[in-house]
């Protein structure tokens, strides 16, 4: 949609992202690793990474704190649509086909050396239960347009 509303998707550079788009893979074989390593917590992202971790953080009773800078940026994203966008789109788009998993840093770690890409993109504390909290990598707390796609909340939005 982001290409669409910025009218890029006739760009070669944009046909990456159109294909993954129109053709999603699904991270099964991550989520049967994760599950046989241990994990006890994931989900897959559907209604964006902020909105998907916020509904971790709340039935867990925790704080989640993002590193805006560890998310993985599609190269195609970054050129043309810019740094910014890109990373406001990994944090509050959804539509991913990824998966969140939350455990114990050692565990997730030992899944980032397997042959399947996984990316530690924050860290589960005390503080703030309920709560997600983006960290830019100035150090400075970073909030993004929108954090995801809330079906309650856009279905309650009169006409």
């Amino acid at each position: 949609l982001a290409l669409i509303e910025a009218g890029r998707t006739a760009e070669r550079a944009a046909e990456p992202l159109l294909r993954a788009h129109r053709h999603p893979r699904a991270r099964v074989a991550l989520g049967q690793s994760a599950a046989a390593a241990g994990v006890l917590c994931g989900m897959d992202v559907s209604d964006g990474v902020l909105q998907d971790l916020g509904h971790i953080a709340k039935a867990s009773r925790v704080g989640i704190q993002v590193a805006a800078g560890s998310l993985p940026l599609h190269p195609a994203a970054v050129d043309l649509l810019g740094t910014h966008a890109a990373l406001d789109l990994a944090l509050g788009g959804g539509e991913d086909f990824e998966l969140l998993l939350c455990g114990p840093g050692e565990l997730l770690g030992s899944l980032s050396r397997t042959d399947l890409p996984v990316t530690l993109i924050g860290r589960v504390v005390a503080e703030h239960p309920g709560e997600v909290t983006v960290w830019g990598e100035d150090g400075a707390p970073y909030e993004p347009p929108r954090r995801g796609w809330d079906q309650i909340r856009q279905a309650a939005r009169p006409r």
